[in-house]
């Protein structure tokens, strides 16, 4: 098994309840996305 470039500590769910991107957990308005996120369109709109 590899080693995954994004490690995040809660779920998809609870990071969309943060106001996080559910796939790389960055806060998009501040922080914009991990460089290595699969989705970065995620989230805009929060």
């Amino acid at each position: 098994m590899t080693d995954p470039k994004i490690r995040v500590l809660f779920t998809p769910s609870q990071l969309r309840s943060f106001g996080r991107c559910p796939d790389c957990g960055h806060h998009p308005p501040t922080q914009d996305h991990h460089p290595d996120c699969p989705n970065p369109d995620a989230q805009e709109d929060t």
